[in-house]
């Protein structure tokens, strides 16, 4: 029996799919290579745009990415359908 209060688990819904784990980031780049994903947007809170967790998802995602990953920081609040909508621009 895991140790682990949150098991990782995926949670599959028509196309989203939602990936939960402790250091799940560390699976991003495995996620992209298997959706055959050449290009993708990083969108974040802009408090973390600068930080560690932006360095971290970058990268992950680089290696299997044909470019680096565009990051879209929202300003001042979490990321809504606008936010979406504002990264088809990339």
């Amino acid at each position: 029996m895991s140790r682990d209060p949150f098991p990782p688990f995926a949670f599959l819904h028509s196309t989203p799919r939602i990936v939960f784990g402790w250091d799940g980031i560390d699976r991003l780049g495995e996620i992209a290579r298997e959706l055959g994903a050449g290009s993708a947007v990083i969108v974040l809170d802009s408090v973390f745009r600068d930080g560690p967790l932006a360095a971290r998802l970058e990268a992950r995602l680089t290696p299997v990415l044909a470019a680096p990953p565009a990051i879209f920081a929202v300003p001042r609040h979490e990321p809504d359908t606008a936010s979406v909508a504002a990264c088809h621009r990339f």
